[in-house]
């Protein structure tokens, strides 16, 4: 026979401390995570170049997704601050799409004022490593 108060209501509290440390730990890992995101994101290595590569992502038709309409805006700027010449938009045609990624790329940054002779496009790759080989 257990006697009470021996050892039976130890368990849940000692399964409670457990999964306490356990969030605690979790969230400590994420703090990191993210403090190693924000450093990595404000460091600016730009510096000159033969070409800006803009890699490819989603394109709805005619108007680049906002992840996109971000990449091609930090591309236009590293032109126009002088870092290299040229651009090069990548990405090829998603499924069912009419225009290539690469073509929104192009005719976003012509509306920016890009003159289309400082514009490459690459419009045969479907993914990011197919995007490099072909640049």
């Amino acid at each position: 026979m257990r006697r009470r108060g021996s050892g039976g209501a130890r368990a849940p509290r000692r399964r409670l401390r457990w999964l306490l440390r356990l969030a605690l730990l979790l969230a400590l890992w994420l703090a990191g995570v993210a403090s190693w995101i924000v450093y990595v994101g404000n460091r600016d290595q730009a510096g000159p170049a033969d070409a800006i590569v803009v890699l490819g992502a989603a394109a709805y038709d005619t108007r680049p997704s906002p992840v996109f309409t971000e990449r091609i805006r930090h591309g236009i700027d590293l032109y126009e601050r002088g870092y290299a010449p040229v651009l090069v938009f990548t990405g090829g045609y998603g499924d069912g799409a009419r225009y290539s990624e690469s073509q929104v790329a192009r005719t976003y940054a012509l509306r920016a004022g890009v003159p289309e002779d400082a514009i490459l496009i690459e419009t045969l790759s479907r993914t990011t490593r197919q995007n490099l080989a072909r640049s």
